[in-house]
């Protein structure tokens, strides 16, 4: 409960500081003239990876919750984006302050289970240190579940939207499979590794907004009229395709469930400008009736 309190805690101070400018914070004018393609490529690997820390972790069995079950869970993420990396000798993660390496994402996860081995969830996360907020809508049925002999196998579809951050427009969805088995130990707790594979992506795209063609970073461009009028087109959620592979296990006792998990994250789409990898790290402590 502690921890449930915190992550709650933390969100509201989030919310209630949405004037403030904080070090994770995007400076979007940064990136480039979006008549230069070097310019739409760096906004565009920035949208992929801001999409991928937000839309979080699997941090679930393959199994479901059953028709009268439901999950509240207080998760963090921690995710590891390529803030070194550049395109054209710029970097693409324009941030008030240093580029990160890693973003911490705290994140409130609500499941219920339904009929038929269907859960259904929402999840609202922020980034630290910036006013960047994602909610999320996820479905999950488990095809197979429950046979002695066989893995629990599970499907996961999953849309987001970003919010907080001016300016930017970002979608973020995904599909997921999970296969696993849930074990009991001693008759008092259940242990449920699971591992699984996602694909997901981000659509991403900006209003209109001043631009700062002489790159004068200490002015905001919103106090910058002898600038130009910039907007970054539409990059489609089907062309920024990532694959997740994920492992990691579950231990519940009683009504508390504790969760770890791993993620390696490469890109599926032809012409993504920057291939890096990146990787992810989260856990879970959550009530499960």
């Amino acid at each position: 409960m502690g921890l449930l309190r915190a992550v709650t805690t933390a969100l509201a101070l989030g919310l209630g500081a949405t004037a403030l400018a904080s070090a994770n914070d995007l400076q979007l004018y940064r990136l480039g003239d979006p008549a230069d393609g070097n310019s739409q490529a760096r906004f565009r690997m920035l949208g992929n990876e801001l999409g991928i820390a937000l839309a979080g972790t699997t941090l679930q069995p393959a199994n479901s919750l059953g028709m009268s079950g439901f999950d509240l869970a207080a998760e963090y993420d921690f995710v590891f984006v390529n803030g070194g990396n550049q395109i054209a000798g710029q970097p693409y993660w324009v941030t008030e302050g240093t580029p990160p390496s890693m973003l911490m994402v705290p994140t409130v996860h609500l499941r219920k289970g339904l009929p038929f081995s269907f859960d259904v969830g929402v999840k609202l996360g922020w980034v630290v240190n910036s006013n960047t907020f994602a909610a999320t809508f996820e479905v999950k049925w488990a095809l197979l579940e429950g046979f002695k002999n066989l893995p629990d196998f599970s499907t996961r579809f999953y849309v987001g939207r970003a919010f907080g951050q001016q300016d930017l427009d970002l979608t973020l969805g995904g599909l997921d499979f999970s296969l696993g088995k849930q074990f009991g130990i001693a008759g008092l707790f259940s242990l449920a590794p699971y591992g699984g594979f996602c694909v997901q992506g981000a659509q991403s795209s900006t209003s209109t907004f001043w631009g700062d063609p002489l790159n004068t970073t200490s002015q905001s461009y919103l106090q910058n009229p002898t600038g130009s009028v910039w907007a970054y087109s539409q990059n489609d959620l089907m062309n920024n395709l990532y694959g997740r592979i994920y492992g990691g296990v579950q231990l519940t006792s009683s009504i508390l469930s504790y969760a770890v998990e791993y993620g390696y994250i490469l890109p599926l789409s032809s012409g993504i400008p920057v291939t890096s990898a990146l990787q992810s790290v989260a856990g879970k402590l959550g009530l499960t009736f």
